[in-house]
């Protein structure tokens, strides 16, 4: 059997951080509250690939038009592609380093 490792302290974010992605319209609270909720729906069964899914998902909310349908009065500038392409693929290389099993 595989040992399983508890994560380092480099590889816990600290969720303030995706609360403060969401430009306000999500609370530290309401995060843990829905991580549990998924977690236990999904019974624990979590692999790589979801991940990198959600670095998907969160770069289309990054996407100003996105922003403003999910909440038409925040205040967003726009990103440029260029800027964003290269958000995707740090998060995209970040998520892969914390993946990879040694």
């Amino acid at each position: 059997k595989k040992k399983k490792r508890s994560p380092s302290p480099a590889h816990v974010i600290n969720i303030g951080v995706f609360a403060d992605l969401s430009r306000g319209l999500l609370t530290v609270e309401s995060l843990e509250k829905e991580e549990l909720s998924l977690v236990s729906k999904l019974h624990f069964r979590l692999h790589p690939p979801t991940s990198g899914i959600f670095n998907e998902y969160l770069i289309l909310f990054l996407i100003r038009q996105n922003a403003l349908r999910v909440n038409p009065s925040l205040e967003v500038g726009s990103i440029q592609e260029d800027a964003l392409h290269h958000i995707f693929e740090v998060a995209k290389y970040h998520t892969e380093l914390s993946t990879f099993d040694v």
